[in-house]
């Protein structure tokens, strides 16, 4: 890297930052000032203001630059070639014989990189501090228990219900189980109720196993019907030698019909684990493995938003949670979308940087055109997806970078002057 490539790539930066330090700054004064009142009493019971502003401000800003990123390596790409060609800094190069590919190789390299570091951000960073960035200020300052969202578990078929949640314990309190009517335990205690409880019992089903090759949900009916299993509490653990992650469930009331009953197996897969032959659990505890998180109890449909693409993977794999299409083409988006804004930048330098020179208004006016129809593509592709008239999802995801793809060679091939 010579000189004139760090200098190139100074300007690129000291852009780039001007413009998000700009639209920054404009959020910070809107939602700081509708939300001063909150801030000061959460200071007055947290330390100080600052402090406060901080920790809630702080994730919501890299967040904001994760948003708009794409837009922002594009402006600052395209202030910089034209500010280059109006003080004719660029003539004086391209008089000393180098192209104008050559003088945006730095540009595109450092904006590759940044593209991937952004990613990164979103999807490992960001959902760290979801709890902060899901909450507003006067939600802070209530502090009150979040109210639990009925979810199904698709695996097992279990409707998890409760009164509230406590994120900060993992707790849910007053929860309630409706179970499905195929789930029903066997008869009898199993052998693990005189050992160490270390190993779950392979018991066996009271239904029918599936042919081969066909899904064992399918045809189970939902909602219900096979009774309820209430407790105090439930605490989430992590997965361990002895069980899969799950709820430890205390000061259980279980089915009248399951007294004395042994684990609850099916398929091979533990559904419900009782102190008959679980000698790890207490006489009033039972322990109900799932995919389904906290989080996902604490916010219904909204955790899609907040969790990273791996968490996506996981549970759409595990068949806990039933993804709509709209949102497995998001998951699918999630991952294409650092490439997209390559795309857009490799797309717009082109068209507005011209061999004739160009003045700096007509050039964003190129490119809030560029961002508008690229956005209009990625909405209306995402839109037919989620509606299932693009199959598969995947399809309805890849579809504006296919487009984009053939137009960003063409439009990176004009740069041959």
């Amino acid at each position: 890297m010579n000189l004139f490539d760090r200098y190139v790539l100074g300007l690129f930066l000291k852009i780039m930052l001007v413009c998000y330090s700009s639209l920054a700054g404009l959020y910070l004064i809107i939602d700081v000032f509708n939300n001063l009142d909150e801030f000061v009493e959460l200071g007055k019971r947290g330390g100080s203001l600052m402090s406060v502003l901080s920790a809630y401000y702080a994730p919501r800003l890299v967040g904001l630059f994760c948003e708009v990123s794409g837009l922002l390596y594009l402006l600052a790409a395209i202030c910089t070639l034209t500010r280059l060609q109006a003080t004719h800094e660029l003539a004086a190069v391209q008089a000393a014989g180098v192209s104008v590919r050559r003088v945006t190789r730095p540009i595109l390299l450092l904006t590759a990189v940044l593209c991937l570091l952004t990613w990164g951000a979103r999807e490992v960073l960001l959902p760290k501090y979801r709890e902060i960035l899901s909450v507003s200020p006067q939600e802070m300052l209530r502090g009150q228990p979040l109210p639990v969202v009925s979810q199904i578990d698709y695996d097992s078929l279990i409707m998890f219900r409760g009164q509230e949640i406590d994120l900060s314990r993992r707790t849910i309190h007053g929860i309630d189980l409706q179970l499905p009517r195929d789930l029903q335990p066997s008869p009898g205690a199993g052998p693990a109720a005189a050992g160490t409880g270390t190993a779950t019992p392979e018991l066996p089903v009271d239904r029918a196993v599936d042919p081969p090759g066909q899904d064992p949900r399918r045809d189970r009916p939902i909602g219900g019907g096979g009774g309820q299993l209430k407790a105090k509490l439930a605490v989430w653990q992590p997965a361990t030698e002895q069980h899969p992650g799950g709820f430890l469930l205390e000061g259980v009331e279980l089915p009248e019909t399951w007294a004395g009953s042994a684990s609850v197996v099916q398929n091979g897969e533990p559904r419900v684990l009782l102190p008959s032959d679980q000698a790890w659990l207490e006489a009033d505890q039972c322990f109900v493995p799932t995919h389904l998180s906290l989080w996902q109890l604490a916010r219904g449909a909204a955790w899609f938003r907040s969790a990273s693409l791996a968490e996506l993977v996981a549970i759409n794999r595990s068949g806990s949670v039933r993804l709509p299409a709209a949102h497995r083409v998001e998951m699918h988006w999630r991952l294409l979308r650092p490439w997209m804004d390559f795309m857009l930048l490799l797309i717009g330098l082109p068209l507005v940087l011209r061999p004739g020179g160009q003045k700096l208004v007509v050039a964003a006016g190129y490119c809030a055109l560029l961002m508008l129809g690229v956005q209009l593509l990625i909405m209306a592709a995402q839109f037919l997806g989620g509606q299932q008239i693009l199959k598969p999802a995947a399809f309805a995801a890849w579809l504006p970078l296919l487009v984009s793809l053939p137009i960003a060679v063409w439009s990176y091939q004009r740069f041959n002057y």
